[in-house]
């Protein structure tokens, strides 16, 4: 009978590691918010008997004009994977197109809204899309004139 190896030692495990990240600063969402060109497009339809608002904002960010505002240069595939995970920066440009959304619609409280994000490289550009949908807009007859 042959025995296999004896038990695994188990070394004590340091409560805390080290580790090196980066991420977006408050001050650097602004910074790309504030460097970003911004189009709204969107319409209130009447759908299935319920009212509707679709609508979309695009936003363009050019690096070089942020690299000459930060002070230095912006790695665009770095700063893309920067925007894609930062929850701040999402959440900034969903509250932007909400906003849009709102005031298309003339409602202060319009219904739930879905949001889709996507950013995707151009050059020296990141081109990033926010669409909105808000289905049970009860305002949108009211701000049509209906």
């Amino acid at each position: 009978m042959t025995r296999g190896p004896g038990p695994a030692r188990v070394e004590k495990v340091p409560p805390l590691r080290s580790a090196v990240v980066r991420a977006l600063s408050r001050a650097g969402i602004e910074a790309v918010v504030h460097s970003c060109t911004r189009m709204d497009e969107g319409e209130a339809v009447e759908e299935r008997g319920a009212r509707c608002y679709y609508g979309s904002s695009m936003v363009t960010l050019d690096t070089a004009r942020l690299a000459a505002r930060a002070g230095g240069r912006v790695d665009p595939d770095e700063l893309l994977r920067h925007l894609r995970a930062s929850p701040l920066f999402n959440l900034r440009l969903m509250r932007m197109a909400r906003v849009d959304a709102a005031r298309r619609c003339a409602a202060s409280a319009v219904a739930t809204a879905r949001y889709t994000f996507s950013a995707r490289r151009e050059g020296e550009r990141i081109e990033i899309t926010i669409d909105v949908e808000i289905r049970g807009c009860e305002e949108l007859g009211r701000a049509q004139g209906r």
